[in-house]
């Protein structure tokens, strides 16, 4: 019996592993882990973000990621410009 290289042995591992657990994403598909789909933002919600965040009373992040359904970090890119910064 020829040994394996490292490389085919981790290829093998790689491939046992994954039929062991699939993805629950596949591509093409907007479904996070928990199987809800992933929360869109139009070009709109993105413009009122931005806007309340630089207003004199402005919200949370948190408060806005749970008003729209996203995750903190989510509005934090946001407003930096870190995220969709086509949308002005």
């Amino acid at each position: 019996m020829a040994r394996k290289s490292n490389a085919q042995s981790a290829r093998e591992y790689r491939a046992r592993k994954r039929a062991r657990n699939p993805p629950l994403r596949r591509p093409g598909e907007n479904v996070h882990r928990a199987g809800q789909p992933w929360r869109v933002l139009s070009d709109e919600q993105v413009r009122d973000i931005r806007e309340r965040l630089a207003g004199p009373d402005a919200p949370t992040q948190a408060v806005l990621a749970r008003e729209y359904g996203i995750h903190p970090s989510t509005v934090c890119q946001i407003a930096r410009g870190r995220r969709r910064k086509g949308v002005t």
